[in-house]
């Protein structure tokens, strides 16, 4: 909830997400703020924190700004989030991706939504000649959830004296 007055958020229209109607929403970070860090000490970081990133970030390239940018797909009956997707770049003219965050979300026996895949991608910014930069895949990190479930387990305090 802290964030959110640091967004722009726009309806972009509706699609049909595996068989769900949602909403598309793009959101784009509007104004910097300490409570979305990027590379920062522990000791600098603010206690209402949110976010924090550690990219490889260029020092003439963090005097531009970093922010963060992307799209939800939101469920048009439930408004859960479907899926999410999401950039941190430097600089918003001439952008240079540092980052790129994916999440996809597939309906459980909880009522809820859950991970269905996780994947995140990181980019090293690399200057070219005449000064622009551009992204080069960095690495790459891809997680899938199967089915959550319901776990069977039990619980027993004992005290000392019946051990």
């Amino acid at each position: 909830p802290n964030l959110r007055p640091l967004f722009d958020f726009q309806l972009v229209g509706t699609e049909n997400l595996g068989g769900t109607e949602v909403y598309v929403v793009s959101f784009k970070q509007k104004a910097q703020t300490p409570l979305i860090a990027v590379n920062e000490k522990e000791k600098n970081l603010p206690d209402d924190l949110a976010l924090s990133f550690d990219v490889n970030l260029p020092g003439e390239l963090k005097k531009e700004g970093v922010v963060l940018r992307g799209k939800l797909w939101i469920d048009a009956k439930t408004f859960q989030i479907r899926r999410e997707e999401s950039e941190l770049i430097a600089r918003e003219t001439d952008p240079v991706l540092l980052l790129q965050n994916n999440f996809e979300y597939q309906p459980s026996q909880f009522e809820i939504l859950v991970p269905k895949t996780v994947s995140v991608t990181v980019y090293k910014p690399k200057k070219e000649k005449g000064g622009k930069y551009s992204s080069l895949k960095d690495s790459y990190i891809n997680f899938e959830y199967s089915r959550f479930r319901k776990t069977n387990v039990e619980v027993r305090i004992l005290d000392d004296e019946t051990e």
